[in-house]
């Protein structure tokens, strides 16, 4: 447990400091925006489901999608970071706790589940335990979406391979291959998998945001979904 991805976000006042991440006009923001076009499309796709945003950290998940469900809840192992959430999360329950220790934490089956900035992160027993107890809480039907933040295959592959070699330090990668395994391994059905985030971090420091925004969607329509950064996986159960 002592370096577990768990315990990670616990700190005090740590949900502060996350916040302000995503309260800038900044790299990580933009593409939360991008994010947010995909998952509001596919709740509107559903009629007012049943929602559990698992590590649901501040609520920026929950936040956006409420008022399109009939009920949402957050789980969450961190209070610093639920303290955040409570401030905008006006119509779902939060709860604290681990669910994949404390199996009975929520008894709920649910149309949809999602879980962001979570998988790679997390260790792989972490990430194996986890698909396997949220595959229980999905209704047969049911979607779990989820994302990778940092895919191994995107088009930073090349600069992350010239930091490898002159030993400095790079930040972890996960990639769809790998976790399509652990799905399918868990009986999972991938139905989808939308790239995000093509240009690097750099390009939005330099481009004006209209235009960022404008690449990107075009980008989206004629490149690969295994080379972008950012990757949005939506399976079926």
């Amino acid at each position: 447990m002592k370096n577990s991805y768990r315990i990670s976000h616990t700190t005090k006042n740590y949900g502060k400091k996350y916040e302000k991440r995503y309260a800038s006009k900044n790299y990580d923001a933009a593409v939360w925006k991008l994010e947010q076009e995909v998952l509001k499309k596919i709740i509107l796709k559903t009629n007012t489901p049943t929602l559990m945003d698992f590590a649901c950290g501040t609520g920026r998940i929950l936040s956006v999608l409420e008022n399109y469900c009939s009920k949402s809840i957050g789980v969450d192992v961190s209070e610093e970071m639920l303290k955040q959430a409570r401030k905008k999360c006006k119509k779902s329950t939060l709860i604290k706790g681990d669910l994949t220790e404390n199996t009975s934490l929520i008894k709920e089956k649910f149309d949809i589940i999602t879980s962001f900035r979570f998988f790679l992160n997390a260790e792989k027993p972490l990430r194996e335990k986890t698909v396997k107890e949220l595959y229980k809480h999905l209704k047969k039907g049911g979607l779990f979406i989820f994302n990778i933040h940092g895919n191994k295959t995107s088009i930073r592959f090349f600069g992350r391979l010239i930091k490898k070699i002159f030993r400095k330090k790079v930040r972890g990668e996960l990639s769809i291959k790998d976790m399509k395994v652990l799905l399918k391994k868990n009986n999972f059905k991938i139905k989808k998998v939308i790239g995000l985030s093509y240009m690097p971090k750099i390009t939005y420091k330099v481009l004006p945001d209209k235009l960022w925004f404008w690449f990107e969607h075009i980008l989206n329509k004629i490149l690969p979904p295994k080379i972008g950064i950012d990757v949005i996986i939506i399976c079926e159960k």
